[in-house]
């Protein structure tokens, strides 16, 4: 018995109309009719995921099914839009598609029958032609067929561009609802797909199941250079450009060459400025959905990596491996110029600075350089007199948050670096490192003018103004300048008529302790 299109269902978009309007359909038999069953959501979704057009028996129930040569010679039904060229039934004398048994040399075979063919085309014109009546919308662009309108009215976007689907969160648009829904998973952090083998979880089904092959696939290619092994040859050949040194992707905007096509892409969002990943807290925008899951670790204070010496938590992996090099006393970064080793490529980085004497930032307001940003922006608190971080306990204000941690210790009396030589403690890591040069005789900063050493930072830039002439430090109420800061504290006292420091003996007053000093050898005298 025919199976006709239901009523009302038809094509909804005038690409997918009858070819020819004029012929009136065919005569349907007398007897009961079979209606279409309605689309089924999951068969839409194969349907839509496979790019042959395959079809699916059906049989009407207490009847026999029509053989397949009788099929074949049916009159299509009118619903049906006219088929494409490659469809048609082929002339006299021309070659029909090669039909073979399946699993007889034919790669791709016919769900609806036992054929196989040689090829995509081959399988592709027999569908239409044995069973193009189960797939009665057909496409006016590319002549594919399908089951249901609205299966069709997906497919047709894919020509005309359209993507009435935006997602709320980034500029991105899409042709189906389903595949916005997905691609919004990606913002929310949703997995709902779990592997039901090691219990990792995924956004899109079709990822779980990519992922679920590598507990069962065998890899079997291997690489000649080192012997890993992939699943699949085009991994291998990924990782073969790691030892070829081959950076086939370059990016139109700098140049700069990328060994995958996945890496450009993320490139690229650093000169369009698209920060597609933006933060539901705090709303701050990233260009990689990797960034936004370690910063929404600052809201929810997840800590999730442990450190087994002194069970300290770390937010992130490359931080608890930088943290146990503390208890390791590893330290593999080298300076070639001072010889000095570092645990952290940061610190080296920073450290080299010294010695190139590189200052990239330059404050506006004075001209001071800086070889660190963070450096500049604090300094520049210097000239708007801004203080945000306020002590808890006493009021006091700072104009960074390290000034601050280091004054809270002044209350808590917390000491939390000691010297392993001496077991004296401080209150700052650096102090700590410039005690530590006291044990071991170490002076890293070397004058090029007279080759004078140092022990301190500090003091190395106080001595380079010898040379320079330099005098940072000018008095607010005459015009005398000087080189260090303690001697302008020291000169102010004169304008001020301060004196600190009061002899025990007497109680005579002095501005400056070296007098008192001098004083009170009057009394052992």
């Amino acid at each position: 018995m025919k199976l006709r299109p239901k009523k009302g269902n038809g094509p909804k978009c005038p690409s997918a109309v009858r070819t020819d309007a004029s012929r009136a359909p065919p005569a349907v038999p007398e007897g009961p009719q079979v209606k279409e069953e309605p689309p089924d959501p999951v068969e839409i979704k194969q349907e839509m995921a496979e790019p042959l057009p395959v079809s699916v028996k059906q049989e009407v129930e207490g009847e026999p099914q029509e053989p397949r040569a009788a099929a074949r010679s049916r009159p299509r039904p009118a619903a049906a839009a006219t088929p494409p060229p490659a469809a048609a039934a082929p002339a006299q004398g021309s070659a029909r598609p090669k039909r073979a048994a399946a699993g007889a040399g034919g790669r791709h075979a016919c769900r609806d029958c036992d054929g196989a063919f040689a090829s995509v085309a081959e399988l592709r014109a027999h569908q239409q032609e044995a069973h193009g009546e189960l797939r009665p919308y057909a496409c006016g662009q590319c002549g594919k067929r399908f089951r249901y309108a609205c299966v069709l009215t997906n497919h047709l976007r894919t020509h005309t561009g359209e993507r009435p689907f935006a997602c709320d969160q980034c500029p991105m648009r899409f042709t189906q609802l389903s595949s916005c829904r997905t691609h919004q998973r990606r913002h929310s952090g949703e997995r709902p797909f779990g592997c039901a083998a090691c219990g990792r979880a995924f956004s899109r089904r079709s990822d779980l199941g990519t992922h679920e092959r590598t507990h069962t696939e065998e890899r079997l290619h291997g690489c000649a250079e080192c012997g890993k092994s992939f699943r699949r040859a085009a991994h291998l050949r990924s990782h073969a450009l790691i030892h070829t040194g081959e950076l086939p992707f370059p990016c139109p905007d700098c140049g700069k060459r990328f060994r995958h096509l996945t890496n450009l892409r993320t490139h690229r969002l650093i000169h369009s400025g698209e920060q597609p990943y933006h933060c539901p807290d705090c709303g701050k925008g990233f260009r990689q959905r990797g960034h936004l899951k370690l910063h929404r670790r600052v809201h929810t204070g997840e800590r999730p990596h442990r450190c087994p010496d002194c069970g300290k938590d770390f937010g992130r992996l490359v931080y608890l491996q930088s943290h146990r090099r503390v208890h390791t006393g590893e330290t593999p970064y080298y300076c070639g110029d001072c010889g000095r080793c570092f645990s952290r490529p940061g610190s080296l980085q920073i450290h080299r600075l010294v010695h190139s004497q590189e200052k990239r930032y330059r404050c506006g307001q004075c001209g001071k350089d800086f070889r660190h940003y963070s450096g500049m922006k604090a300094h520049e608190r210097v000239h708007t007199e801004e203080r945000p971080y306020r002590c808890g306990e006493c009021g006091k204000a700072f104009r960074g948050s390290g000034g601050l941690q280091i004054h809270k210790r002044s209350h808590t009396g917390l000491r939390p670096y000691a010297c392993p030589q001496c077991g004296k403690s401080f209150k700052e890591s650096g102090v700590l490192k410039n005690h530590l040069r006291l044990h071991s005789g170490e002076l890293p900063y070397r004058c090029q003018d007279c080759g004078k050493r140092f022990r301190q930072l500090g003091s190395y830039r106080t001595h380079l103004r010898l040379h320079s002439g330099e005098k940072p430090y000018a008095c607010a109420h005459c015009p005398k300048r000087f080189r260090h800061s303690n001697s302008l504290q020291a000169h102010n006292k004169i304008h001020t008529g301060e004196a600190p420091f009061p002899c025990p003996d007497c109680g005579q007053l002095y501005k400056h302790m070296r007098s008192l000093v001098l004083h009170r050898k009057t009394h052992a005298a």
